[in-house]
C-alpha cells in the first residue's frame, strides 16, 4: 500500500513514515486496555508526529476485535516510556493509534550546557519543516532541539519567522569526502 494514498477508514493529519527495523520504535510494544490485566503485543510500523500505526501480533486476522474507534489505550514501550493514545481506526489486526495530550518542546542549550525547554504548540508539517508557535517567545541560537509528540528529537534552526510563527528546518550534518 502507497504510504501517501488515503483510504476510507484511515484519514491523517501529518505525513506518517515507516519504521525501520533497527528503529527505537520498532522494538516491542504492548497495548493495554485500562482496567484489564491483559496486554496485547503488537509492532509499530509507520509513525507521524500525531499518532502510529500499530499492528496487532496475533495470527488471528480479527485480533482488533477488543479495540474500538474513540477507546483510550495505553501503548507501552520495550525501553520503558507509557503514553495513552486513542484509537482512530481499526481494520483487522491494524490499528491507527492518535497520540492523546502531544507535548512538543524545543529544547535550547544553556550558556553552561543545560538543556532548557520550551512548550510550543505543532502548527503543521511541511514535508522536513515543522511550523510552531512558542508562547513564551526565548531567544533561539543557531542549533536547538525539536521534540515532538512520537518521541521523536530532531536537531532543528530557524527557516524563517513570521508574527508569532517559526518555521524550523532539521540540520543535516556536513558530509565530507
Amino acid at each position: 500500500m502507497d504510504l501517501q494514498t488515503s483510504t476510507p477508514w484511515e484519514q491523517r493529519h501529518a505525513p506518517r513514515h515507516p519504521v525501520e527495523t533497527g528503529s527505537y520504535l520498532s522494538r516491542r510494544t504492548l497495548l493495554r486496555i485500562p482496567g484489564q490485566p491483559f496486554r496485547h503485543p503488537c509492532r509499530i510500523t509507520d509513525c507521524s508526529v500525531a499518532g502510529y500505526r500499530a499492528v496487532i501480533l496475533s495470527p488471528r486476522p480479527d485480533a482488533g476485535r477488543h479495540f474500538s474507534t474513540g477507546q483510550e489505550v495505553e501503548l507501552e514501550h520495550a525501553d520503558g516510556w507509557r503514553r495513552m493514545v486513542g484509537v482512530r481506526w481499526v481494520n483487522g489486526n491494524v490499528l491507527g493509534l492518535e497520540i492523546l495530550n502531544p507535548v512538543t518542546r524545543i529544547i535550547i542549550p544553556r550558556e553552561n550546557g543545560e538543556p532548557e525547554p520550551h512548550a510550543c504548540d505543532l502548527l503543521g508539517v511541511h514535508g522536513e519543516l515543522f511550523r510552531v508557535t512558542i508562547p513564551d517567545e526565548p531567544s533561539l541560537c543557531d542549533q536547538f532541539s525539536l521534540e515532538l509528540p512520537n518521541g521523536e528529537t530532531l536537531q532543528v534552526r530557524v527557516r524563517w519567522a513570521m508574527q508569532g510563527e517559526i518555521c524550523l528546518q532539521p540540520v543535516r550534518p556536513n558530509w565530507r569526502l
